[in-house]
């Protein structure tokens, strides 16, 4: 247990990444509300130890208030939140609905279940002037799901928990290995992979 447990808030806690991220820290004895949006999932969190489930669908703002309002009453303060809900998308961001998007590395996790049904979808779209260009490039991605212990939620639990706990924390963590592409499209200079990404089309116009 740590000497001074802190009071922490975590979305989409009810699977994967977030299940992971307040198990770790309510085992460290914090006191965690994780948030779910089914009771079952709310029910079964609250039968652990140091971890209080709670109604919280981050796209419905009197949630969010209402959640914010029953933990200030109960502890008077939040010392941490980690927002870790979110979804997957695939398709250039200009074919997606406005959402906020986050680009983690590929970790183990519930969304990737759900990721074929809307992948399948974005492939069979015909309204969309990118899709054909996108596509390609997209079919490499979908099938480097993760599947190993390199890729599991613990790395980003441990990242967190750095952040949390040490006296001088990073600004920035990227938890996870990455792979070979993401770390080549990393070091390429922005030019270099606009070149690319221009054959790639060109290519997907013959």
């Amino acid at each position: 247990m740590k000497n001074n447990p802190k009071v922490i808030v975590v979305s989409g806690a009810s699977t994967g990444i977030g299940y992971s991220i307040a198990k770790e820290l309510a085992s460290d004895g914090n006191k965690v509300y994780a948030g779910a949006r089914k009771e079952s999932d709310i029910k079964r969190l609250s039968e652990m130890r140091n971890i209080v489930g709670i109604e919280l669908d981050i796209i419905k703002p009197e949630q969010i208030q209402k959640a914010v309002q029953q933990i200030e009453q109960k502890e008077g303060h939040i010392d941490v939140l980690i927002n870790n809900a979110g979804v997957t998308g695939w398709g250039p961001v200009m074919d997606r609905d406005m959402v906020a998007i986050v680009q983690p590395g590929a970790i183990q996790s519930q969304a990737f279940i759900k990721d074929e049904k809307d992948f399948n979808e974005y492939k069979a779209c015909d309204k969309s002037d990118f899709a054909k260009y996108a596509i390609p490039m997209l079919e490499t991605a979908f099938h480097r799901k993760p599947v190993t212990k390199e890729k599991s939620p613990l790395l980003v639990v441990n990242a967190i928990k750095h952040a949390i706990y040490k006296k001088k924390n990073a600004i920035y963590y990227q938890p996870g290995r990455r792979l070979v592409p993401d770390l080549l499209f990393a070091k390429l200079p922005y030019k270099a992979i606009d070149m690319l990404i221009g054959k790639i089309q060109r290519k997907a116009d013959l």
